[in-house]
């Protein structure tokens, strides 16, 4: 059984950086049948999120080349001895980005 700490997120969504930190993007689609019936000319609705400083660093890292571990590790070291608990912090905003779908978590699985 695997743990979600050994997992490898990857993002699903656009984003852009500035002066390091990030900047998600996304579109809101128009679900209901009679906006896509009667507005079809109106297009879907761009929303973006900015990230502080934490939030981007680990945004970086949702590449699918490392786990949630050993993103939570780089965490604290990039921040230092002072940064407080950076395994519960990186588990709260790999929530939030789930559940918003701006990541999806990945197991890797080795051939024999």
């Amino acid at each position: 059984m695997t743990q979600i700490n050994d997992l490898y997120p990857i993002r699903n969504t656009k984003f852009e950086t500035n002066e390091g930190l990030v900047t998600i993007i996304y579109f809101e689609k128009r679900k209901s049948f009679i906006e896509k019936l009667f507005f079809k000319k109106l297009a879907d609705k761009k929303i973006k999120v900015d990230l502080d400083e934490t939030g981007s660093f680990v945004w970086l890292q949702c590449d699918g080349s490392l786990t949630l571990s050993e993103i939570a590790v780089k965490l604290g070291e990039h921040f230092g001895p002072e940064f407080e608990k950076p395994f519960e912090r990186t588990d709260i905003f790999i929530k939030q980005l789930l559940r918003n779908k701006f990541i999806t978590l990945y197991q890797k699985v080795e051939k024999n």
